[in-house]
């Protein structure tokens, strides 16, 4: 009796690991709860920024080499930057799931802090339906996990863990960090436990930043 072949194994479209059979959508449960953890905690941490700019106050700036006179700290201005980007990014999101119908469109705030707060609002109550349906699903994923890390080291002065990139044997670059526990390769499908990863070679960085 002819034996049918077990179809491919589904893999998470933002970490390419293996996606449990029962999984509805095309990420992982990580990427999924991470993903909603991090919409919680982002306007938080961007209402902290407020704390970083303050004069004398954020431990971003200890260790500056500015002092007194002389101009506004780099990391100051560094925080104005992420600031002005974060509330551009996740506006930005927002309103193209309305626009695309993911999303009811909200009563916008007046404060820059409160646009942030309702765009993330909006992000995380209607994340369960996007998360299995829209086509960006994989490129949202990475973006708010950047701007979680991003702001969290500026507020905290603890850059967190940083992704690196590794080469597959088939030439697909994986982007890993050091306490990934299990990964799928995107291009060939071989799936590689934590001690298999540790032991591929570092891609490059031009690489790893064009890595989905």
């Amino acid at each position: 009796m002819d034996h049918l072949a077990e179809p491919a194994p589904r893999l998470c479209a933002a970490c390419h690991r293996t996606v449990h059979p029962t999984t509805p959508g095309g990420l992982c449960d990580r990427c999924y709860s991470s993903t909603a953890t991090h919409l919680a905690k982002l306007p938080g941490l961007y209402a902290a920024l407020g704390g970083v700019l303050a004069p004398g106050r954020g431990a971003a700036l200890v260790g500056t080499r500015h002092s007194g006179s002389g101009g506004r700290a780099p990391l100051r201005l560094h925080a104005i930057d992420l600031q002005t980007e974060a509330h551009a990014v996740l506006t930005s999101w927002a309103r193209e799931w309305v626009e695309s119908g993911y999303a009811t469109a909200p009563d916008w705030p007046a404060s820059a802090e409160g646009q942030v707060a309702e765009a993330c609002r909006v992000l995380r109550w209607n994340w369960g339906r996007a998360s299995r349906q829209h086509p960006a699903v994989a490129e949202f994923v990475d973006e708010i996990a950047q701007w979680h890390r991003r702001i969290q080291a500026a507020v905290t002065g603890d850059p967190g863990e940083r992704r690196i990139g590794v080469v597959c044997a088939c030439g697909t670059v994986l982007r890993v960090t050091v306490s990934t526990g299990r990964a799928s390769c995107g291009g060939c499908g071989t799936e590689y436990p934590r001690v298999d990863l540790l032991g591929l070679p570092l891609a490059s960085r031009s690489a790893t930043a064009n890595a989905a």
